[in-house]
C-alpha cells in the first residue's frame, strides 16, 4: 500500500491528460486517421484487426454519416393523409440509411476502444454512446413512466386498447429515436425475459425511423439469449439485426488488457481478508478522503458520514464517506448480497470518483446472485472510470471467480427446484415492484412469459453468459489497476461535481430532521 504523501504524488503527476486521451478527444477524425495516430505515437500496438476493420468498417460509416440526421416522423394519422395526396402528388422521396455495424469478439481485443474512436469522430449533431444494460435499464425506467402517464390519463382500461398512441414500447421507442440518430452500444448482451421481448418491437421503431445502431459484444448475433424463455418471441428481432446492422467478427486470443502489467496494483487489490488487510483499507481510505479534500479546495473535521446517494424514482442508496471528497465506502455485502442492481450503481459511479470495497469473496456459481450483481458493479465502475479499491479473499482478479462448466450445470440445476423457483420469482418481483415495473410482462410478452419457470436464474443462458460476463469484469478489473485508467478517473472528476452536490444536499437535509 503505497503511503499519502506518494498517492499525492502519483496524483498529481497525471493531472495533464495523457496522449491517449487528448487523440481520442479530437472532432471530426476518421477512425484509421485517429487510430494511426495512437499507433503513431506509442500509445497503442498496431494489431492488423483492428486495423482492418477500422479501414473497411469504420471509415466507410464515418463517411456515409456525415451530416446524418434522421427524415422526419410522420404519426399514422398523417401517414395516411400523405399517402393519399401521393396519389395525386407523386411517390414519396426514398430516404437512404447507412446500415450499422455490430462486432462481436473476445474480451480486451479493442472493441470498446474502436467504438470510443468512431463515436468522437462522427458528425452526427444527435448522437449518443452508453453500455447496453445501462441502455435496457433506462428503457425499461421509461416504460414504467410512460405506463403511469397513461393511466393518470385514461385511469384503468377493462379491454385491450390496439391504437399505436396508447402502446408504451412504441412511445418509449419514438421518443428514444427523436433523441439519438446514432446509438453506440457497448457490451451488448440479452439475458432478461422482459427485455427480450420488446426487443423486436423497440428496435423496429428505431430501424423503421433511420436510427443507425453500432455495437460490441462478446456474443455473435446468432447466440444472444441462446436457450432463453420464449426465444422464438426474441428471434424476429435478430432478423432485424441481420437487415439493419452488417455483422463483424473481431476473433482475437489477445486480451490486451493482460499484456500491460498494471502499475502500483498493490495498493488497490488488497488480500487476503484479515485483520491486517483491514488496517491497510483503513488507513487507505483515510488517506483518499483527505487526498479528496484537498483536491475539491476543502478541509473537513468529520471523519466520515452517512452519504445518501439519489437513485431513481424516490430510491436512495446509502453509503460511508465524507461530502466533497468524492470518495465513498461500502462492503461487498451491503452492494451485492442485498438487493441491488444497475441503476445503484451507476448513480453511485456517477457522484464518487473513488469507491474503497470492503470484503470481496470468491465466488462460485452457486453464488450467482452475488456474482451478477458485482460484474454489473464492475460494469458500472468501468464505464463511468471511477477507481476501486478493494480487499479480497482471493489474491487475484481472476481468483474471485470460481465458474467452470460442472459448475454452471449444477447451479442451473439448483435454481430449477420448486423452491428456488419460487424465491427467484418473490426477489424479482420484490426488486421489480421497488423500481415501478410490473411483476407481470404486459409489453407484447405471450401469456405466462413471466412465469416462475422462466425467471433468469432458472435459465441455463442466463448463468452461461454469467461465465461469459465473468471474464469481461476479470479483464476490466485488471485494466482499472493500471496508470492509464487512472488518468482516465482524474479527467473525469470534474463531470461529478454536480451529482455529489445532489448527494451533499441530501445529506444536508437529513441533518436538519
Amino acid at each position: 500500500m503505497l503511503p499519502v504523501h506518494r498517492l499525492r504524488s502519483r496524483l498529481l503527476d497525471v493531472r495533464c491528460p495523457s496522449r491517449y486521451l487528448g487523440s481520442l478527444a479530437t472532432a471530426s477524425l476518421k477512425p484509421s486517421a485517429a487510430y494511426d495516430s495512437l499507433v503513431n505515437s506509442g500509445d497503442l500496438v498496431f494489431d492488423a484487426k483492428q486495423a482492418a476493420i477500422t479501414r473497411r468498417f469504420l471509415d466507410k460509416l464515418h463517411s456515409r454519416l456525415d451530416g446524418y440526421a434522421l427524415p422526419e416522423f410522420q404519426p399514422p394519422v398523417e401517414q395516411e393523409a400523405a399517402r393519399e395526396g401521393e396519389k395525386i402528388g407523386g411517390e414519396e422521396p426514398v430516404v437512404m440509411v447507412p446500415r450499422g455495424l455490430y462486432v462481436h469478439g473476445g474480451v480486451g481485443t479493442g472493441k470498446s476502444m474502436l467504438l470510443d474512436l468512431f463515436f468522437r469522430g462522427a458528425t452526427v449533431q444527435r448522437k449518443r454512446r452508453v453500455h447496453f444494460n445501462e441502455f435496457m435499464l433506462e428503457v425499461q425506467t421509461r416504460l414504467a413512466r410512460e405506463k403511469r402517464r397513461q393511466l393518470e390519463l385514461y385511469g384503468r382500461q377493462r379491454h385491450i386498447v390496439l391504437d399505436d398512441s396508447r402502446d408504451v414500447v412504441l412511445q418509449v421507442a419514438h421518443a428514444i429515436a427523436d433523441e439519438s440518430h446514432l446509438l453506440c452500444f457497448d457490451e451488448f448482451q440479452v439475458t432478461d425475459v422482459a427485455d427480450a421481448l420488446i426487443m423486436r418491437k423497440l428496435f423496429g421503431v428505431f430501424f423503421a425511423r433511420g436510427v443507425v445502431m453500432v455495437a460490441t459484444s462478446n456474443t455473435a448475433p446468432e447466440d444472444l439469449y441462446k436457450e432463453g424463455t420464449n426465444r422464438e418471441y426474441f428471434l424476429p428481432f435478430l432478423d432485424q439485426l441481420a437487415r439493419h446492422t452488417r455483422v463483424v467478427p473481431m476473433n482475437s486470443d489477445v486480451d490486451y488488457r493482460f499484456l500491460c502489467e498494471p502499475v502500483g496494483g498493490e495498493e488497490i487489490f488488497l488480500s487476503p481478508l484479515s485483520a491486517a488487510t483491514q488496517q491497510k483499507m483503513d488507513a487507505l481510505y483515510q488517506d483518499l478522503l483527505v487526498l479528496g479534500d484537498e483536491d475539491a479546495g476543502v478541509n473537513s473535521a468529520v471523519q466520515d458520514e452517512v452519504l445518501r446517494v439519489p437513485v431513481m424514482m424516490g430510491r436512495t442508496l446509502d453509503v460511508r464517506g465524507r461530502a466533497k471528497s468524492g470518495v465513498c465506502r461500502a462492503s461487498f455485502s451491503l452492494l451485492c448480497d442485498t438487493e441491488k442492481g444497475a441503476a445503484d450503481y451507476k448513480a453511485m459511479a456517477e457522484c464518487f470518483h473513488t469507491l474503497v470495497l470492503d470484503g470481496v469473496p470468491t465466488l462460485s456459481m452457486t453464488q450467482h446472485d452475488q456474482a451478477r450483481r458485482f460484474i454489473l458493479l464492475v460494469d458500472e465502475l468501468y464505464e463511468h472510470r471511477t477507481r476501486l479499491v478493494m480487499s479480497s479473499e482471493a489474491a487475484k482478479p481472476r481468483g474471485i471467480f470460481l465458474f467452470d462448466d460442472e459448475s454452471v450445470r449444477v447451479a442451473s440445476e439448483g435454481a430449477n427446484s420448486p423452491a428456488a423457483i419460487e424465491e427467484e420469482k418473490q426477489r424479482v418481483n420484490k426488486e421489480n415492484a421497488a423500481v415501478g415495473v410490473p411483476t407481470t410482462s404486459s409489453w407484447d410478452a405471450p401469456v405466462g412469459a413471466y412465469g416462475p419457470a422462466q425467471m433468469d436464474v432458472g435459465n441455463l443462458v442466463a448463468l452461461k453468459d454469467l461465465k461469459v460476463a465473468f471474464k469481461r469484469a476479470v479483464s476490466r478489473l485488471r485494466e482499472m489497476q493500471g496508470d492509464r485508467y487512472f488518468e482516465e478517473n482524474i479527467r473525469w472528476r470534474s463531470k461529478r461535481a454536480e451529482r455529489l452536490d445532489g448527494v451533499v444536499k441530501i445529506v444536508q437535509e437529513v441533518k436538519k430532521i
